[in-house]
């Protein structure tokens, strides 16, 4: 079982991988879904030697960016890729909640040939459209899609069903990745129900020896 931890800073990422955590979401300020990590702190995870996935991602809120937004992101790949990062996240939508296929084509361009994985951005299009997302996805190279099945607050025992949907419709086209709820004392479990062999949350990994 692959276990991947969202971790806000690198204290955390360093915790993780001596309990054994395979691979670091990084990421900062996770109350807000998790936004762009300094330069410094990705550069001192990636010497911890477990695969690290960045997050690019400008802000809080929705995924619809402007263009400006969209040119930080660009540069924040840039620097990513420059640094020796070889997995980066991020998810742009229209302001109808759609895949922005333009800009995600673009910020694929530039991050290559980093891979690429898209971030829960994907639980905000409609459940109707989440099939052709995926297949756009699959043919864009991206390489696994991080997903809650639902919005965030929503418990991830009442989004099982809208897992199994998704990874049904990405079988044998691109990895489906559950996390958002997802913990230490329930992983197995919830894996098993799903028929996945990796897993994603905060709290992954047992950090605190007290509970």
């Amino acid at each position: 079982m692959l276990k991947e931890i969202a971790a806000g800073d690198l204290v955390t990422a360093r915790i993780a991988v001596e309990k054994g955590v395979d691979r670091i979401e990084l990421n900062q300020q996770l109350e807000l879904g998790g936004l762009t990590p300094s330069r410094i702190t990705w550069q001192a995870v990636l010497k911890l030697g477990r695969p690290v996935v960045v997050m690019v991602r400008p802000r809080g809120g929705d995924f619809n960016y402007s263009n400006d937004e969209v040119i930080e992101m660009e540069r924040t790949l840039i620097a990513l890729k420059n640094d020796g990062i070889k997995i980066v996240t991020f998810g742009v939508l229209t302001a109808q909640k759609q895949l922005d296929t333009i800009v995600m084509e673009r910020l694929i361009k530039v991050a290559s040939p980093m891979r690429v994985v898209m971030h829960m951005a994907f639980d905000s299009i409609p459940l109707d459209h989440q099939a052709a997302a995926i297949n756009w996805l699959s043919q864009h190279q991206v390489e696994r899609i991080l997903t809650h099945g639902g919005p965030l607050n929503q418990p991830i025992e009442q989004s099982l069903k809208q897992i199994k949907i998704t990874i049904e419709q990405a079988q044998g086209k691109i990895e489906i990745l559950p996390g958002g709820g997802i913990n230490y004392q329930n992983y197995e479990q919830i894996a098993r129900q799903l028929g996945v062999e990796q897993v994603h949350g905060s709290q992954i990994i047992k950090l605190n020896v007290v509970e």
